[in-house]
């Protein structure tokens, strides 16, 4: 699903892209001719490691996300958190796959491991 930069409007227009197990919906609204917002809600089913102890478990996220999204090479320090829409079009599934990988680049534990109140000890 794409969705053409210049046809997004001033007034929040709604979206919904589902796939498998991953589903993002929510409004577009042009913040000005180059800066596009997105709020909506991401809902997945997502595989993770443990970091504690490295076995593979699933895990239901369901986060609220706000995003801007800019139809050209962003520079500066301020708009680290804007995703360039480079050949004018937004691309949601890339928009919501790239935020299901941000999240599994974060620490997860297993629920065994969040029970758990063990140290880890750690031998060098």
């Amino acid at each position: 699903m794409k969705i053409r930069f210049a046809k997004v409007g001033r007034s929040p227009g709604s979206f919904e892209y589902r796939e498998e197990r991953l589903s993002i919906s929510g409004t577009l609204r042009k913040e000005d001719l180059h800066r596009v917002e997105l709020e909506g809600e991401i809902d997945a089913t997502v595989q993770l490691v443990c970091d504690r102890c490295g076995a593979l478990f699933e895990e239901r996220l369901h986060a609220p996300t706000t995003l801007h999204l800019s139809d050209r090479i962003v520079e500066g320090s301020e708009d680290l958190d804007t995703i360039e829409c480079v050949g004018g079009e937004i691309d949601i599934p890339e928009i919501l796959h790239g935020e299901i990988e941000a999240y599994r680049a974060d620490y997860h534990y297993c629920p065994r491991c969040r029970a758990s109140d063990r140290e880890v000890d750690i031998e060098y």
